[in-house]
């Protein structure tokens, strides 16, 4: 559940394949991107990049030169930013974009509901003095952006949630990679031991976790690095659950940081947000409606 780099040109292609020769890499390409395994890139060892090491920064692929920094055209805009999957984002949450000349960006166009649902979103998750909480309550239709305290009956409604999708398999499966299953895993032990009937309670988190736990939010709508979801109020509301969930665990800015970013990757997913929203019914379910 990494980050998938698209090649950008024939050229690329070729010579990822020359270098991935000289690596002893099989089939580095796989439809256009570079191919996955168990969940992380192939050229990836617990070193790090293998291109980069054998052969430089510049013999890696365009998109991956300009990680974690986003460009995305949504057909009316072009927008930059850096993606709150990557693991030390958190800590440079206040550093502003760099610019990267000839930078690449992806097309993920909005059509006109999708719009209008995003600058709703926009604007609760841009509020002055917003809260996890507050954003919460207002994606559940209540008020209160800066409220202290979690809509009533959401905690529960989301504990029942991530039981039922089996997070613990997810994390199992192959294609999760190393990397979120070890940020996660802290978040599924503490899940599997939580009483839905009885919840923890809230707020734990310090209020720049909090503030950075909302801006994650905000990128993941703005970015549009949940695409595939089909309702934009809920990739706001899943990034803002899965927050709860990691802070529940550990609340610490580190982990905090690092558990986020990688809910973040994950919920990318099909195979995860299917899990934990597989239709209409579930997330009325969340909802409370």
């Amino acid at each position: 559940m990494g980050v998938r780099v698209r090649l950008v040109s024939e050229e690329e292609v070729a010579r990822v394949r020359t270098l991935g020769a000289e690596l002893g890499v099989d089939s580095p390409v796989m439809d256009g991107r570079l191919r996955f395994v168990d969940g992380r890139c192939v050229f990836l060892d617990s070193a790090g990049c293998r291109l980069h090491a054998r052969f430089g920064a510049a013999s890696k692929p365009a998109i991956c030169r300009q990680y974690p920094l986003v460009l995305v055209d949504t057909g009316a805009e072009r927008r930059v930013g850096i993606d709150p999957g990557c693991y030390s984002a958190w800590a440079t949450r206040s550093a502003a974009p760099p610019q990267i000349d000839g930078a690449l960006g992806h097309d993920a166009p909005l059509d006109a509901a999708a719009a209008r649902q995003e600058a709703q979103v926009g604007a609760i998750l841009g509020a002055p003095g917003v809260t996890v909480a507050g954003a919460l309550a207002a994606l559940l239709g209540g008020e209160g952006a800066a409220s202290a305290e979690l809509p009533p009956g959401f905690a529960g409604r989301w504990i029942r949630r991530l039981h039922a999708a089996d997070l613990g398999a997810l994390l199992a499966r192959p294609e999760t990679g190393d990397a979120v299953r070890l940020a996660l895993a802290p978040m599924v032990d503490t899940l599997a031991r939580l009483d839905p009937a009885a919840p923890p309670g809230w707020p734990v988190l310090a209020p720049e976790e909090d503030a950075w736990a909302v801006e994650v939010a905000a990128r993941m709508v703005a970015l549009r690095l949940c695409a595939s979801f089909p309702f934009v109020p809920g990739v706001a509301l899943l990034a803002l659950g899965g927050a709860v969930a990691v802070a529940w665990a550990d609340p610490r800015p580190a982990s905090f940081g690092r558990g986020l970013a990688a809910w973040a990757r994950a919920m990318r997913a099909p195979i995860w947000w299917q899990a934990v929203v597989p239709g209409p019914e579930a997330l009325r379910e969340l909802v409370g409606r």
